[in-house]
């Protein structure tokens, strides 16, 4: 059956920085799942029609969502006519123009001979047309709702032969710190298909990060939590976070209620951000573009992007989810930033490394930094930014069964990795003098530039011309009233001819003019001449002009000028 619903435009996304920020839901149930609920399929408490789950996440604020009922297990599984409604409904709800985007999948449960491997959430990002062929049995790793795969060798054959055949997937794991219904055994990890792993769910926080905060309900399993997976003298895996809700009650989104279906999970999980460049289309592809990259966050709940940014001695290493290339030694700075006007709900900005977590400085505007020394800087860095919930929320609050009110959203992380000491390759180190390690022309012993405001040297300061006492007079001095510009002047004034203001280099060539006579100095007998001169045609005058003349005082003008203005001899520090 198909399902046709009016659509309307999600508007969660936001703008910051260098990427646009999409939320979305990557954890979704339906009543298609045997252990979940929908009002229009069968539910046993308050659950969300099938029919309306999609316009449910757009109503939550959702940009995205995917569908993710059973493939297989015990008790759990989906019949083949509702995995194939599934992605029916997917396809239908798929609506690029109004920014809303449908994910279809699936969640697969595995065991290697007898032994928990854990959950994984399929996510298929190819377009409707190339899936249409899907059925049930692709979507399981044995081909039947059996959980048991044999070997993780089958698993890896399984997900490629799956990507062969439909095209680009994601296997995400999920909840992997619990005890029940299972924790991941990292072993059969697939860096190609798992890049992001869901950190936060109705189950808890599965970080492992040793604050207490909504502890996973079952306890953790040791060896599971997501520190230990990413532990670089451990698993060394390398992954980003995601979270969603795993809402078994078709209420995609709903991060402020709990499942009415699973009444054991206490709490009301959390959702994906994904950062897409400006410049991109927001669609399947930029999804699973921004997983495989982590350019990720993960959400308690609150929709707020976040700029994280490595630097070390003035250069900059990387971005969100990027891996970090710091030189053996030296510190490493830590920016986080998030739009202005949501500064205020913040509590707190905490960097987390292995085995460190470090309160960031407060900048103002929206901004955090730190310095993190060698002996921090290890294994990875991610921000933990603390959220008032009830300031978030307000009035409405958040029945999201959590102890307190606190709100989380987590960067994905950044993987530190030594690197040669010369990042910009100008031969010098910050051990050994380079001020800006992201400035190739800026190292202790670089050709200094006199008063241009940069330090090239990196001795500290910039040199300027400055005023010197020689230990003689100055010029200007010695003369009486009178100093050496004036007298330069005096010696060639010729009755007017020197104007003190043609002393540019760019002025026109002068018109040399004699200076009108005064009137009393005329001799009687020349008056007559004077006055016959004053009656000629003033065209006579026009009809000649004089021609310009070249000035030959202009150099003594510009020694003047250039003495009055200097005084004292100057020279470079």
């Amino acid at each position: 059956m198909l399902y046709l619903l009016a659509l309307t435009r999600s508007f969660a996304a936001e703008e910051f920085g260098e990427f646009t920020y999409y939320y979305g839901d990557v954890h979704v149930h339906t009543g298609v799942s045997g252990d979940a609920g929908s009002s229009d399929l069968g539910c046993i408490g308050d659950c969300g029609a099938y029919a309306d789950v999609y316009q449910s996440a757009r109503d939550n604020g959702l940009d995205f969502m995917a569908l993710t009922d059973h493939s297989n297990g015990r008790t759990a599984v989906s019949s083949e006519s509702g995995m194939v409604d599934n992605f029916a409904l997917s396809a239908s709800e798929l609506d690029e123009a109004g920014g809303f985007i449908t994910i279809p999948g699936a969640e697969v449960w595995l065991e290697v001979a007898g032994t928990k491997m854990g959950h994984r959430t399929l996510l298929m990002f190819a377009d409707d047309a190339s899936l249409s062929g899907i059925t049930l049995a692709g979507l399981q790793p044995t081909g039947s709702s059996t959980v048991d795969v044999g070997s993780c060798g089958a698993y890896e054959t399984w997900a490629t032969d799956l990507a062969a055949t439909w095209g680009s997937i994601l296997l995400l794991p999920h909840h992997p710190a619990v005890t029940i219904p299972s924790w991941t055994d990292w072993t059969c990890f697939q860096a190609e298909f798992e890049p992001v792993v869901e950190v936060y769910s109705e189950h808890g926080n599965s970080l492992g990060d040793g604050t207490g905060y909504d502890d996973v309900w079952s306890g953790e399993y040791p060896g599971s939590t997501v520190h230990e997976a990413i532990d670089p003298d451990g698993l060394d895996l390398q992954m980003g976070f995601v979270a969603g809700t795993d809402k078994h009650n078709s209420r995609g989104g709903d991060v402020c209620s709990l499942d009415t279906e699973l009444t054991s999970h206490p709490y009301g999980g959390g959702l994906t951000v994904v950062a897409v460049p400006k410049d991109e289309s927001f669609n399947r592809t930029a999804i699973y573009d921004a997983m495989v990259d982590r350019r990720t966050l993960a959400t308690t709940g609150p929709m707020i992007p976040v700029e994280i940014q490595f630097e070390s001695g003035g250069a900059a290493l990387a971005g969100l989810g990027e891996s970090v290339g710091l030189p053996a030694g030296q510190e490493l700075d830590v920016t986080v930033a998030i739009p202005a006007d949501l500064a205020p709900y913040v509590i707190e900005v905490v960097v987390v490394t292995l085995g460190t977590r470090v309160t960031m400085d407060a900048l103002g505007e929206g901004s955090w930094s730190t310095t993190l020394d060698s002996t921090e800087a290890v294994g990875w860095a991610y921000a933990a930014v603390e959220i008032d919930g009830d300031l978030w929320y307000g009035s409405a609050g958040c029945d999201d069964g959590g102890a307190d009110t606190l709100e989380y959203v987590w960067t994905s992380p950044g993987y530190i990795a030594e690197v040669s000491g010369d990042l910009d390759g100008d031969g010098v180190t910050v051990a050994d003098g380079d001020c800006d390690d992201g400035d190739a022309s800026l190292y202790a012993g670089a050709e200094e530039i006199t008063g241009d405001g940069i330090d090239q040297d990196c001795d500290g300061s910039d040199p300027v011309e400055e005023v010197v006492d020689t230990g003689t007079a100055p010029l200007d001095e010695g003369f009486g009233d009178t100093g050496v510009a004036e007298l330069v002047e005096g010696m060639f004034d010729t009755g007017g001819l020197i104007s003190a203001a043609d002393t540019s280099d760019t002025a026109e060539p002068a018109v040399i003019e004699p200076a009108e006579p005064d009137a009393a100095e005329v001799p009687a007998e020349d008056s007559g001449d004077a006055e016959e001169a004053a009656a000629e045609p003033a065209e006579e005058a026009a009809a000649e002009p004089a021609a310009p003349a070249l000035d030959p005082l202009l150099k003594w003008k510009k020694v003047a000028a250039g003495i009055r203005s200097r005084g004292w001899w100057a020279r470079r520090r």
